[in-house]
């Protein structure tokens, strides 16, 4: 991909590349500028990726984080008296929620399917991300503590799966991620050690573990 870039440089026209990386971008920014130092402007590059770490390292890193996202989240759910506070813990009634999900999916009324394990994984993750969003996950878990599972899946749909609220198609990033992965890093093939690295996941990170 580094080298596309170059392509699409040269394409340009431009003397030197000007690049903004996050996350996975910032390893393409870095292969980028090592590749070639003398066609380099500017790069910005944030929340830097080490290219050293393997695959369950990288898993286990990005679970914890958001472990400690949802800490924070809770904390400030806490103190702001938010949608989903009521009168307990915000932890204690998320993982409340979260049993009750994975026993039953919480029909939604304005969604194409009920809200289920994922659903609600995936709503809280992209929720996470920045404080900004925090009141929003806040609103749809309460709307789902009351049977109401909509918002959880539209926050999934709108932060993760990127559904297309006109026409309901899904793009393809979550596929090509995927695959650009494999062809970056080693990875898992056998099936009982690829079982045995998601378990320590797991565990590691009870909450979000099993989805990253």
């Amino acid at each position: 991909m580094a080298r596309d870039l170059e392509e699409i440089r040269r394409a340009l026209g431009d003397a030197g590349l000007t690049y903004v990386g996050f996350s996975y971008g910032t390893l393409i920014g870095a292969v980028y500028a090592e590749l070639f130092p003398t066609r380099v402007r500017a790069l910005v590059l944030d929340g830097v990726v080490d290219p050293a770490r393997s695959s369950e390292d990288l898993a286990l890193a990005q679970a914890h984080a958001f472990e400690q996202a949802f800490d924070r989240w809770s904390a400030w759910c806490a103190r702001a008296c938010c949608a989903f506070k009521g009168g307990e813990d915000p932890a204690a009634a998320y993982n409340r929620l979260r049993a009750r999900v994975e026993a039953t999916p919480i029909p939604a009324v304005r969604a194409n399917r009920p809200a289920g394990p994922a659903e609600l994984e995936m709503a809280t993750i992209g929720a996470l991300y920045a404080d900004a969003t925090w009141p929003m996950l806040a609103i749809a878990l309460a709307s789902a503590d009351t049977g109401d599972g909509s918002a959880v899946v539209q926050l999934a749909d709108l932060f993760v799966t990127f559904r297309n609220p006109v026409d309901g198609t899904y793009p393809n990033i979550h596929e090509a991620n995927a695959a650009v992965n494999c062809l970056d890093q080693a990875v898992v093939r056998d099936r009982t050690t690829f079982r045995a690295t998601a378990a320590r996941v797991a565990a590691a990170a009870p909450r979000f573990g099993r989805s990253i």
